[in-house]
């Protein structure tokens, strides 16, 4: 995504990532019509990297990472509920079809001072079926991360799956 070699500070590459975090929020977002919006980047005097744009080109760019803000809002945060598995504390998260679910990136919890070794994530349909199953949880999240970018502050938003992606995801986590 970025050409090696170039510093940080370089309005390229600032332009580069701020393209490529629109595009991704963009790929995933199924409120209105595409909308295109040509970014403008300077570096002024004092070596600040600026966006040169109207208003109007501001103002869109604004509508789309406050959707994906209210998208972050309104879905559902998964928490752990935990269980005993042969003796052990199982932490267990659920992700649910058609969905749009917060979850950790890197949980890490303790009971009665003893680490939770074991984590999985349980996907879940709607249609009356027992869940696809539980899948390794760190591993379940790497391939969402793959497929999915929304991911902040140590969380990743997966937008609403449907049974045949949930599905997907449960047999690739199983090779892996």
């Amino acid at each position: 995504m970025i050409t090696q070699g170039k510093a940080e500070s370089d309005p390229d590459v600032f332009e580069t990532v701020l393209c490529e975090s629109v595009r991704r929020s963009l790929d995933r977002n199924t409120y209105g019509n595409p909308s295109a919006v040509e970014v403008k980047v300077t570096k002024d005097d004092s070596e600040r990297v600026r966006l040169c744009n109207s208003k109007e080109e501001i103002s869109m760019l604004s509508k789309v990472f406050s959707k994906t803000a209210k998208i972050w809002e309104e879905a559902y945060k998964s928490e752990a509920k935990f269980y005993i598995r042969d003796g052990e504390i199982l932490g267990v998260f659920a992700l649910t079809e058609d969905t749009d679910t917060v979850l950790p990136c890197s949980p890490s919890f303790q009971i009665d001072g003893k680490p939770v070794k074991m984590l999985e994530l349980c996907l879940i349909t709607f249609d009356g079926e027992p869940p696809i199953g539980c899948v390794d949880y760190h591993t379940a999240i790497k391939v969402l991360k793959q497929s999915n970018p929304l991911e902040k502050k140590g969380y990743i938003l997966v937008r609403g799956m449907t049974k045949e992606q949930l599905t997907h995801l449960y047999n690739k986590c199983l090779l892996l």
